[in-house]
């Protein structure tokens, strides 16, 4: 395991925060795999989850079983869990700006466009890799104007290239359930079957930004701009909404993660034996952002 920081800009004279990533495998080698926790950081579940899914990742490496380049990223947001105010954490929205903390993700197909505009776009071999370069470029080039503003461009950086992303997330009170992009309607049903998911909620652009949509969003929107290349969807970007804010304990936790774990070996990330998609109901319902 491989354990890069990220410093972000100082948020105060003599103060700096930075960013924790753990890196699996071989970067080039298989599938590139990202999973975060803890954008919104009043939100524990998920963060207890890649706890124990960095665990059976770093002792299937120690087997020699990783077979993709996977990222974790357990607190996606040092910023949000610093916020306490009376006692309490407020980690949904930045107290600076108001904003939430998963809305306001740059859109990278314009600078994308930008980009692939200079190069000859009649041949279609390798273009998804031309696509993925051109994101990590577009990201560079943007100015940091604020600590969330660089830290934004730190995740994007870290996911935006992943053929699959997982932001693990949870609701005030709720059961399992997810959001995906309509396009990934079938590996998103079976990643649900996976983990136990009843409810998979569809939309390709719900509005305001948030991470998965960053990560998605971008490649139906050069695939709009150059018909031609009939470019397909390189990003299956998930939202997991793991239960309520309390439903935090070591037993769901791990059982999660096993879950997860499951589903990285039915992906070949890690080796494993041969396992069974489970069968089990699963409701996909169009969802509209009010």
């Amino acid at each position: 395991m491989k354990i890069n920081n990220h410093k972000l800009p100082e948020h105060a004279l003599g103060g700096q925060r930075q960013l924790t990533s753990f890196h699996f495998g071989q970067q080039g080698s298989g599938e590139k795999i990202y999973l975060q926790a803890g954008l919104h950081a009043d939100e524990l579940p998920g963060m207890l989850v890649l706890h124990y899914l960095k665990r059976l990742l770093s002792q299937a490496e120690r087997r020699g079983e990783i077979q993709s380049e996977i990222i974790i990223v357990p607190l996606a947001n040092p910023v949000g869990i610093a916020q306490v105010l009376l006692n309490s954490g407020i980690g949904r929205f930045d107290l600076g700006s108001g904003r939430n903390f998963n809305r306001d993700f740059p859109d990278l197909a314009q600078g994308v466009q930008t980009r692939l505009a200079s190069w000859s776009l009649t041949d279609r071999v390798g273009m998804r890799q031309h696509v993925r370069v051109a994101m990590v470029e577009a990201l560079q080039d943007l100015p940091a104007s604020s600590e969330v503003a660089a830290l934004r461009q730190h995740l994007l950086r870290l996911a935006c290239d992943a053929d699959l992303v997982l932001d693990l997330h949870c609701d005030d009170h709720a059961i399992l359930h997810m959001y995906a992009d309509p396009a990934w309607r079938e590996p998103a049903e079976t990643l649900a079957r996976f983990l136990d998911i009843g409810t998979v909620l569809l939309s390709q652009d719900s509005g305001g930004g948030s991470f998965d949509e960053a990560c998605g969003l971008p490649w139906h929107r050069l695939a709009a701009h150059y018909p031609a290349l009939k470019l397909e969807p390189g990003c299956m970007a998930v939202t997991l909404e793991l239960r309520g804010q309390q439903d935090v304990s070591h037993a769901l936790a791990s059982a999660d993660a096993e879950r997860l774990y499951h589903y990285l070996q039915y992906r070949g990330a890690v080796k494993g034996q041969s396992l069974v998609i489970p069968q089990r109901e699963v409701t996909l319902l169009p969802f509209t952002a009010g």
